[in-house]
């Protein structure tokens, strides 16, 4: 278990620094800056009030990137959960059949060893019949 969490926290580290590399990536090559909402929003500004603009519509893109990342994440989750709870439903069904057949097939031996008793028992008053009567 412990290698199995090593491993994983290994993945997530990894993923985590490709974000963070290709967060850098669009900072160095913005191309939120081509946006048509980011152009409206400038027009009439001053230079610094334009650049603090672009920053912050840049920070708000790469957060929804990052948001939108995640619920596909959660969305994956959420499938192998389903997947795996029926996967469950599956294997407690399969064992229920099974004990219903084990129950079923130890109830017949039963029965069938009662069947045998009785015969022999009708065998031995039989025979004990016989020797009261020869008697």
């Amino acid at each position: 278990k412990e290698n199995r969490i090593r491993q994983l926290a290994r993945r997530l580290g990894k993923k985590k620094q490709e974000e963070i590399e290709e967060s850098e990536n669009d900072l160095a090559n913005p191309e939120f800056l081509e946006n048509n909402e980011l152009k409206s929003m400038v027009k009439g500004l001053e230079a610094p009030e334009k650049l603090l603009l672009k920053i912050l519509f840049g920070m708000v893109v790469r957060e929804r990137r990052r948001v939108a990342a995640l619920a596909r994440t959660a969305s994956s989750l959420d499938e192998k959960a389903v997947e795996a709870m029926k996967v469950a439903e599956a294997k407690e069904e399969a064992f229920r059949a099974y004990m219903d057949d084990e129950r079923h097939e130890r109830a017949a031996m039963a029965v069938n060893q009662d069947e045998q008793i009785l015969s022999l028992m009708a065998l031995v008053q039989q025979e004990e019949e016989k020797k009261t009567d020869q008697c």
